[in-house]
């Protein structure tokens, strides 16, 4: 038998054939080992096979993650990023009744403090970002927009309705109820209240014109649709303090290493970089 590189165990296998077999993701090991390929073949193509990284994300990380996702395929080829979106106290349910997540990214800390007391996290918690409350609504709607009014200028009648996240299990939403509260209007605009199920469920009802704003995060106004279609203007932070975005490796975490690569690349520089286009960034 032909040796390559001198090896004494390992058959020879032609460059290109090899090349071809780690190019090749559906290649199953086992049966390369069965065709008398050679282990060291084998490990070559698992190792070249794609691993899943699952992510539980806040929904108003929507478009910050589709550019993360970019720079973390670039670093990392042979991971592929599942990111399931929504209101991150459902997320956290989720994570409690045992949903196959390796990384959780949630609005506040107190959902990622939840997970982390009922010891189902791998490691300490993390700051990721810090997310703000903003008023939005169309450029072309009947609002007389005066951005120095504030939430005040939901009081106008020409406001119908006014779309929330859902306060009992989206950051957001309690965050917006809270506001409404401290500034003294809550009980004035409840009935024009409209609850989406998250934060991007409350915005799109502002964007089709189902409500006439919405109290959403900066994150989400400052995606390339919403900046076109409409305009914002940030909620007072006496009456809604910055959330502090934070996450977690959940405890049963099946791709612990892929983890850990996407948290370092999310709280590096350029994460933060691009973090800080949709206003989370933690040096604002």
């Amino acid at each position: 038998m032909v040796k390559a590189n001198g090896c004494k165990d390992m058959p020879f296998v032609s460059t290109p054939i090899l090349f071809k077999i780690m190019r090749s993701r559906n290649f199953v090991a086992s049966i390369i080992v069965g065709m008398n390929l050679g282990a060291a073949v084998a490990v070559a193509v698992a190792e070249a096979s794609p691993s899943v990284l699952r992510i539980a994300a806040a929904s108003d990380l929507r478009f910050a993650l589709d550019e993360l996702r970019s720079t973390m395929k670039e670093r990392n080829p042979l991971i592929r990023m599942e990111i399931v979106y929504g209101s991150s106290g459902q997320l956290a349910h989720q994570i409690e009744l045992g949903a196959p997540f390796d990384v959780f990214l949630s609005a506040d800390s107190s959902f990622a403090k939840k997970i982390e007391h009922l010891n189902l996290a791998a490691g300490p918690i993390f700051q990721y970002g810090t997310g703000r409350l903003v008023i939005w609504s169309l450029k072309d709607s009947k609002i007389n927009w005066q951005p120095k009014l504030g939430l005040s200028l939901l009081r106008d009648a020409s406001v119908l309705k006014i779309s929330i996240a859902n306060p009992q299990h989206a950051p957001y939403g309690a965050l917006a109820k809270k506001a409404l509260v401290e500034a003294g209007i809550f009980q004035e605009l409840e009935s024009r209240l409209v609850t989406g199920e998250s934060v991007s469920q409350a915005a799109q009802f502002a964007v089709v014109g189902a409500t006439s704003a919405a109290l959403m995060s900066q994150s989400l106004a400052l995606s390339p649709e919403m900046v076109s279609r409409g305009h914002f203007v940030r909620v007072d932070e006496k009456l809604a303090p910055p959330l502090i975005a934070s996450g977690l490796i959940v405890g049963k975490c099946k791709n612990e290493e892929a983890a850990i690569k996407f948290r370092d690349i999310l709280l590096s520089r350029d994460g933060q970089r691009i973090l800080e286009k949709f206003g989370l960034a933690l040096r604002k």
